[in-house]
């Protein structure tokens, strides 16, 4: 089983959630810092921080698709 570090795993869920798109120069572990997902970008990636971490990458998914049907 592969280890990844918090800075992969932060590209992984930004590519999910699209946090840095539209021209933002935040580096994916500081976007998910301001949407309160913590990650060390360095440090490996803990079971518990991965469940953390995807929980909270569900609830933003879930506002952010609100969002856009409110918008709709």
């Amino acid at each position: 089983e592969a280890v990844i570090t918090g800075s992969e795993a932060a590209v992984m869920l930004d590519n999910a959630l699209d946090l840095t798109a539209g021209g933002e120069e935040a580096d994916p572990v500081t976007a998910l810092a301001l949407q309160g997902i913590a990650l060390s970008a360095e440090d490996p990636v803990t079971r518990g921080q991965a469940a953390q971490a995807l929980y909270t990458a569900c609830q933003l998914f879930e506002q952010k698709n609100t969002l856009t049907l409110e918008e709709e």
